[in-house]
């Protein structure tokens, strides 16, 4: 759930945003939190937050850091998205604070999987558990890239034995969709080939952004 960028590079005549249409805001705020797109001046906060916490790393899809260096190929993507020239494809990527304190809890973000599908999650410090905040923070970005017309699917994906994790999905409006086994795994529970819970929003046959 929720990894690095694709470096994988587009067909010259296709919108480097594809299938977004558009930078999406910088900066999102909701009741309780304010989401502001990630910079490369983050690296040591996102690595003492939450990319190098052990706990808060165990379910994700891509490997722990190690040291705050780990995340600069990260968000010098993310970067790139921003300026509306992506590394590859497109990944847009926010840092999760307080609104009241101004506290960092955690990360979240959307990106190309395909040429009309894209695929997002979240990410918090551990403290920050069972609170609401990850639903409150991964749907307006769910709700921003269903405004945009080119996006057919937007998907989010679990490990089985990560069910919390499938709730938020739902409070979003995702839907389950299936089990299926991957192969990219999730190393840091040490498991290269495993089932893999899907959940999809799908646009309906004739709908608009």
């Amino acid at each position: 759930m929720w990894y690095p960028p694709h470096m994988r590079k587009l067909p010259a005549n296709q919108n480097a945003l594809a299938p977004f249409s558009e930078v999406p805001p910088s900066i999102f705020e909701t009741e309780r939190l304010r989401l502001r797109a990630l910079t490369l001046a983050d690296l040591d906060l996102i690595f003492e937050t939450y990319t190098g916490d052990p706990i808060a790393t165990n379910y994700m899809a891509w490997p722990r850091y190690t040291r705050p260096e780990d995340g600069r190929p990260f968000l010098e993507a993310v970067e790139a998205s921003f300026s509306g020239a992506p590394i590859g494809t497109a990944q847009f990527s926010w840092l999760i604070s307080l609104k009241t304190t101004g506290e960092v809890i955690g990360g979240c973000g959307i990106g190309t999987d395909s040429e009309t599908s894209v695929g997002g999650g979240y990410i918090l410090n551990p403290r920050l558990w069972g609170k609401g905040y990850a639903a409150e923070a991964f749907r307006p970005l769910v709700g921003w890239a269903q405004t945009q017309p080119h996006v057919h699917r937007i998907t989010a994906t679990h490990h089985p034995d990560n069910p919390a994790s499938g709730a938020v999905m739902r409070k979003v409006g995702l839907v389950f969709e299936r089990v299926m086994r991957t192969e990219n795994g999730y190393p840091n529970v040490n498991q290269q080939i495993v089932d893999e819970v899907v959940y999809s929003w799908t646009r309906a046959p004739g709908e608009s952004g």
